[in-house]
């Protein structure tokens, strides 16, 4: 969580917190609710997901998943992986989206080579990252830059993620 938040998560019972708020330096203790979707492919309706897809709403198991878009943001995507192969698929017009520039990367290369019948969108965000104004010059870690500014995947995790979510349709 440091990069997100400059926080931890410790299991406390309500005196241990009451005592962790008191510490220098700390800001705020608050209690991690828990929450549970109450919808019919719930973990306690697990039993009953076959039947959800033939729902009248979804139009059937054959129609589950029809027109929807999903959206990733992530390590990259490899338009290669078999979960994202599927020539029955036609992208719905207007799409691909894929020569998105930011101002700061005028140069980036076309990002259409990372779409296909199933990815309709490639997008980098990561000029808009490391050509931000670096205000601490002598700091060598904030002046590196990645030798890759495409929406190719070179670490796995936005492949497999999206893969998980390509496999639904």
């Amino acid at each position: 969580m440091q990069h997100l938040l400059n926080c931890i998560f410790v299991v406390a019972t309500p005196a241990d917190a009451a005592a962790l708020r008191k510490l220098p330096g700390v800001k705020a203790v608050t209690r991690l609710r828990q929450y549970r979707r109450a919808d019919q492919l719930s973990m306690s309706n697990v039993s009953g997901a076959n039947g959800a897809w033939a729902a009248s709403p979804i139009g059937g198991e054959t129609n589950a998943g029809a027109g929807i878009k999903i959206g990733m943001i992530d390590t990259g995507i490899d338009q290669t992986n078999p979960a994202f192969q599927d020539p029955t698929l036609t992208p719905p017009s207007g799409y691909p989206i894929c020569d998105v520039r930011p101002s700061d990367c005028p140069t980036l290369p076309s990002q259409c080579a990372y779409t296909n019948n199933k990815i309709i969108v490639a997008r980098s965000y990561v000029c808009e990252i490391v050509y931000a104004d670096v205000t601490n010059a002598a700091d060598l870690a904030a002046q590196s830059r990645p030798d890759d500014l495409s929406a190719r995947d070179l670490v796995g995790h936005g492949t497999g993620t999206a893969s998980v979510a390509a496999e639904c349709r």
